[in-house]
């Protein structure tokens, strides 16, 4: 399992600086989790990574996938929660969730009551057809 604690203090200040760079007022309590290390706190339920993919944040998202924040990650290791994929889907955030496949976010994983980011994108077909591009075909069986 990847570490999410971060080396070296500028790769913290790059993220603070991503953070603030978003002009977002709910992003400026998230300067203290950056600062101690963990990409996995969360705030209200959401890592910064869900917000960001909420918010549509692509350079944020990117930021913090290259710091090591992990993508499918999920509030509870046992749970059924929401991935950044699924929060970024029922947002509509298609920089986003294009972003988030190619760092290979699963659009298998289930969330509690039973939906995969493919059946959250249904309603939107060109959604669909990019979280269709990133399943193999067998899976698709």
């Amino acid at each position: 399992r990847k570490s999410t604690q971060w080396m070296t203090s500028r790769c913290s200040d790059s993220l603070v600086a991503a953070v603030r760079a978003s002009f977002l007022p709910e992003f400026l309590q998230w300067e203290s989790v950056i600062t101690s290390g963990n990409l996995e706190a969360t705030i209200n339920g959401f890592t910064l990574l869900m917000m960001a993919a909420k918010e549509g944040e692509v350079n944020l998202v990117k930021t913090l996938l290259n710091a090591g924040a992990q993508v499918n990650y999920r509030q509870m290791e046992h749970e059924q929660t929401p991935t950044a994929l699924h929060i970024a889907i029922r947002a509509g955030q298609k920089p986003v969730v294009a972003l988030l496949l190619q760092y290979h976010a699963d659009p298998l994983l289930c969330t509690e009551e039973g939906y995969t980011p493919l059946q959250l994108s249904a309603p939107d077909v060109e959604m669909m057809d990019l979280v269709l591009s990133y399943i193999p075909f067998s899976d698709r069986l």
